[in-house]
């Protein structure tokens, strides 16, 4: 449809008072129904056998109506709500800058507030798990971990970065400062949302509504909901990068971009996608930058796999080549020759359905303008190649960080680099009927601390002592990063990790622990423990909160992990 078509459309609904009236009811009454979920939550029921589940949580498809009369400037009859909303845009515009700005952090400040609620509220509802567990167990430590094994980080990943928070992880909570970080650090992302639509030459009431849409989108809102990983900070810096590069402040691009190489290993193979983009445009300047970012991101890229890892890893390099890749190589070297020999079986691994069905789903919310200008698919061309190359489900399953690296990328990018006043309105559009979050509010009305959870938090302030090395499950590992001296025994590979602990504690807070359910862990794991074990507390108010002493004797038992156990199922069966 042409932009007459859609003129001619337009014209045809006003002169129309029936139709135009009939418009006006339904932007007032959806707009109002959005607003309710937006601000109250909205409706959300358990399933029963009259009326099903209700879910009334998403407030994005309510704005459609509104949002079509906005783009196309059509004025329905008997509706309020249009001419307040574009009162109030007016209204922003014609702020000064220092006020406009304050405007934007107040809002971050109050979207934060509700994306806080929800994330502390899963912590203290016991679903953070393993990633935040070993990074703050990490960052206590200035990089030593002891729930990788006994050993400095970087003989798992690459992330320097982690040091700078220290310090904070000291002085409080290791496990909520970093959330406190990651949170604000989605907020100075959404702010550079803003500044960089605005130097692309959006009015400010959209680059304000740029921004909102950048806390909303439900790929970073699983982001930031999904414990903590120091890859999900690009939330903060991406918006950042494409600003330096839209002001031509290199300089500062270089900072961001050595911040960035300090986040995981794969954020070097970005930094030289990023710098093939800046080496394909015109301006001199961008295609220096482009070529010194090819080689920063190659060469940190190399000395990372050839240097870091074997150096921490007593001549080994990463396992993560082995465990993700093995179908295509157990290192570098044997990616790269199955990749050359065998062209075929590499590109079969690309196009397999579920991994076009996952890539449509990540380019879906920037209606797929990176497959229309090729040239900005190169920035997120490795990241991409990493989740759909693994074998792994997990990495395209769009419910973890792994679209970390991706989709505060390509967001940046579409503000960098739609121009066309039609297709920023239709983006706008599809971002926020199509691609917004449930309400926070709403989210945070089903993750209130039971009862059981209220008492194990208790028992564990009061009964795990400080002084000791200490063995849980992951997510009673989550709460207990202040220790120096933390281990976990319910993941792959680190079964055996409670013998390395002088006390273990178990207790129950939900029927699913961690990598396996609570059975599993009451009824086979720890009866295989027994023997090791000596009961020290049980807790009056609830007998599954245990807290037992490690015996000698437990370093001659035989390990409790099933020998076939994968890193995706430990009964050695492929997970669903």
């Amino acid at each position: 449809m042409t932009s007459r078509d859609l003129e001619v459309l337009r014209d045809g609904l006003m002169d129309s008072p029936k139709l135009a009236r009939l418009v006006g009811w339904l932007v007032g009454l959806t707009g109002l129904v959005g607003l309710f979920i937006l601000f109250t939550g909205g409706l959300r029921t358990r399933r029963s056998s009259l009326i099903g589940a209700v879910n009334l949580t998403s407030y994005g498809p309510f704005f459609l109506p509104l949002a079509l009369c906005l783009a196309f400037g059509v004025q329905p009859l008997g509706s309020r709500l249009v001419p307040r909303v574009q009162q109030l845009a007016a209204t922003f515009d014609n702020l000064e800058a220092r006020i406009q700005a304050r405007c934007m952090i107040a809002t971050i400040a109050i979207a934060l507030a509700a994306h806080s609620l929800v994330v502390y509220l899963r912590y203290y509802t016991f679903q953070a798990a393993m990633d935040l567990a070993i990074y703050a167990n990490a960052c206590h430590g200035a990089l030593f971990s002891t729930m990788k094994g006994d050993v400095w980080l970087f003989a798992d990943h690459f992330e320097p970065i982690l040091l700078l928070f220290t310090p904070l992880c000291r002085a409080f909570s290791p496990a909520i400062a970093l959330l406190t970080v990651q949170t604000i650090g989605w907020g100075v992302g959404a702010y550079g949302i803003f500044v960089l639509a605005q130097r692309q030459g959006y009015r400010p009431a959209l680059a304000w509504l740029c921004a909102i849409l950048y806390l909303n989108l439900s790929g970073h809102v699983t982001m930031a909901y999904y414990d903590f990983h120091l890859l999900t900070l690009t939330l903060a810096l991406m918006p950042w990068i494409w600003w330096a590069i839209a002001s031509e402040r290199y300089a500062l691009l270089g900072v961001f971009v050595l911040i960035y190489l300090g986040l995981k290993e794969s954020a070097a193979l970005s930094v030289a996608g990023l710098g093939a983009f800046l080496l394909v445009t015109r301006d001199r300047k961008r295609r220096i930058a482009g070529g010194l970012l090819i080689v920063a991101g190659l060469t940190t890229f190399v000395l990372i796999m050839k240097v870091v890892y074997p150096a921490f890893r007593s001549g080994e390099g990463t396992m993560y080549f082995s465990k993700y890749y093995g179908h295509l190589g157990n290192n570098l070297s044997e990616f790269i020759h199955t990749a050359l020999t065998r062209p075929l079986y590499f590109t079969r691994e690309l196009v397999q359905p579920k991994k076009l069905s996952y890539l449509a789903g990540v380019l879906a919310p920037f209606l797929f303008f990176p497959l229309r200008y090729p040239v900005y698919a190169l920035p997120v061309v490795p990241a991409i190649l990493i989740n759909i190359l693994s074998n792994k489900p997990t990495l395209i399953s769009a419910g973890y960080h792994y679209e970390a690296e991706i989709l505060p990328a390509l967001f940046a990018m579409a503000v960098f680099a739609l121009s066309h006043p039609r297709v920023r309105a239709a983006w706008l559009i599809v971002m926020l009927v199509g691609f917004t979050s449930s309400s926070a509010l709403a989210t945070a009305r089903w993750n209130v601390p039971t009862k059981a959870q209220r008492q194990l938090a208790k028992d564990l302030a009061a009964h795990v002592p400080h002084d000791r090395a200490i063995a849980a499950p992951q997510r009673i590992a989550a709460h207990l990063t202040d220790r120096d001296r933390l281990y976990m025994f319910d993941y792959w590979q680190m079964e055996d990790d409670w013998k390395r602990a002088d006390i273990v504690v178990v207790g129950f807070h939900g029927g699913w622990i961690g990598w396996y359910d609570w059975e599993m862990l009451d009824e086979v794991k720890l009866v295989r423990m027994m023997p090791g074990l000596r009961l020290l507390y049980q807790s009056p108010n609830d007998p599954r909160f245990r807290v037992f002493e490690v015996l000698p004797a437990a370093k001659d038992l035989p390990s409790i992990a099933d020998p076939a156990a994968t890193a995706d199922s430990p009964t050695g069966k492929p997970a669903l």
